[in-house]
């Protein structure tokens, strides 16, 4: 879980699929030579993240594994699970369902085509169903809190604070930011109400 690329690799784009050569875009030549000159850029990126990734399997496999396991579900599992203090528990719950389904695969099949370890989850149909609701609601509130950091900045300050000569404008961007998020968010007046009832950002 500790294992990660170095920053300096990272860059916008897709991660390629595979540990072997990169090629350019097939229509490269047809390119404007802005577009050309973004993909070389990709190239060379992509060149670099599959060559640290090819060198580290040569060289330290156990963290290669760690680093291409980070999509698993195993992963996702074992991440999440230290996430629930900060309400993603209907996310775990999913993931944990979907450990129910690839049980089999998990800890392998015996010569009955049984699981080798009886699966110690079970969920029932009534649960699923809530589950598949929470999680719905879940991902909203996600969404809302996303669109409300967007609008506000509300985390571009170290835990919160701002200085003393920065306090005043920051307030200023903050009650322009909660203005319009309400102005998209709140359909009513009564809504509005609550939402300012809500946000613990309005003095």
């Amino acid at each position: 879980m500790q294992v990660t690329l170095p920053g300096l690799l990272d860059y916008n784009g897709p991660i390629p699929d595979e540990l072997g050569r990169v090629s350019l875009p097939p229509n490269f030549d047809c390119m404007a030579p802005d577009e050309q000159q973004k993909a070389k850029k990709l190239h060379q990126a992509q060149t670099l993240h599959n060559l640290y990734l090819a060198l580290s399997r040569q060289n330290n496999p156990t963290a290669f594994q760690a680093i291409k396991g980070q999509d698993s579900l195993r992963h996702q599992v074992s991440v999440v699970s230290g996430l629930t203090i900060t309400d993603s528990e209907p996310c775990l719950t999913g993931l944990l369902r979907e450990v129910e389904k690839e049980w089999s695969t998990i800890v392998g099949k015996g010569p009955d085509s049984l699981p080798l370890i009886s699966c110690p989850l079970r969920f029932s149909a009534t649960e699923v169903k809530q589950q598949e609701h929470d999680e719905k609601l879940w991902a909203q509130g996600v969404d809302l809190m996303s669109d409300f950091i967007n609008e506000t900045g509300c985390f571009k300050h170290w835990d919160g604070r701002v200085s003393s000569e920065d306090y005043e404008i920051s307030k200023r961007q903050l009650a322009d930011g909660i203005e319009r998020f309400l102005s998209r968010k709140a359909r009513s007046q009564v809504e509005r109400e609550a939402w300012l009832k809500a946000l613990p950002f309005v003095d």
